[in-house]
């Protein structure tokens, strides 16, 4: 079988943090891994993530974050898919 390319921990470095399962919303419990696994679902965009999982909802505090570590996310897949 082929080999996936969806392998985010290859990313060393994401605003000097490695993106290793990284907690992005605490209200909601959601890492980096979740992220990922929902691009692999199918997951096109920002807004379709936030439908999906409700992050950033409760609190706001990581909108930005989430929206930063999405689009890298969703970049890398693009690159190898």
């Amino acid at each position: 079988p082929r080999t996936s390319y969806l392998n985010f921990t290859s990313i060393a470095l994401f605003r000097g943090t490695h993106m290793k399962n990284r907690l992005i919303c605490q209200c909601y419990n959601i890492y980096t891994k979740d992220i990922e696994e929902e691009i692999k679902n199918g997951t096109g965009t920002y807004k379709d993530l936030v439908d999906k999982t409700r992050i950033g909802i409760m609190c706001s505090a990581c909108c930005r974050d989430t929206e930063n570590v999405f689009n890298t996310l969703k970049e890398q897949y693009e690159k190898h898919k």
